[in-house]
């Protein structure tokens, strides 16, 4: 394995071509992407690539002096026709646009630190909503899950709110399942004794989704 040379440009990477072609074939798997960033980061010798709530890396030498966030569709775009050739692939940043080896994009270039926010694959709903509990909103936006931290809370509200009807459509059949109980002459106190402790259970699922709800909302939601 060739190792990679220090380009002399600032904010210009030497990024391991085996590496970089091996993240470029996993990011062509991920799906859901659109509207979503890309932030480019360089930590620890390794160029670093977040979107989709995942980061790949690819070992590199040189500098980097923040971040560059640009819109998925060119990394899709360049995953699904890869730099040919040998030797070290070139990622640079001027400050308006992000090089990828021959594929050039506008960018945001920031030179603050945020941290680097990243979500297992197959994140549960629970684990993309706490990210809303521990990091502020710049640090998500940075990090390109914006869009994934909202449609969870989004899903997360529908959930909920779809268990409330089921037990408001519960409540429902135990009223016709009292009237259908009529003709076989059960009095008004046994239809009572029918429908009183379902319904309790009923109110009392009712109270837990409200709760939970309150508190997703309270926590996760802005």
């Amino acid at each position: 394995m060739t190792a990679p040379q220090t380009p002399q440009v600032a904010n210009s990477l030497a990024v391991n071509r085996e590496q970089f072609l091996d993240a470029l074939r996993q990011i062509k798997k991920l799906t859901g992407l659109s509207g979503q960033s890309a932030v480019f980061t360089f930590e620890q010798h390794q160029l670093r690539m977040d979107l989709g709530g995942c980061s790949f890396k690819a070992e590199a030498e040189g500098t980097w002096l923040g971040q560059a966030a640009v819109s998925v569709g060119p990394v899709q775009a360049l995953a699904k026709v890869p730099p040919v050739g040998k030797g070290p692939i070139t990622v640079s940043c001027d400050g308006d646009f992000l090089q990828l080896g021959p594929l050039k994009m506008k960018c945001k270039w920031d030179r603050l630190h945020y941290p680097r926010l990243t979500l297992p694959l197959g994140a549960s709903l629970l684990e993309i909503l706490s990210l809303r509990a521990h990091y502020s909103e710049d640090d998500i936006r940075h990090s390109g899950l914006e869009n994934v931290v909202a449609k969870a809370e989004s899903e997360a509200t529908r959930v909920i709110e779809k268990a409330m009807s089921f037990v408001g459509g519960a409540s429902k059949l135990i009223d016709k399942a009292a009237a259908t109980l009529r003709p076989l002459g059960f009095t008004e106190d046994d239809l009572q004794q029918v429908c009183d402790e379902p319904r309790q259970v009923l109110q009392g699922l009712r109270r837990v989704f409200e709760e939970k709800l309150v508190e997703i909302r309270r926590r996760f939601v802005p």
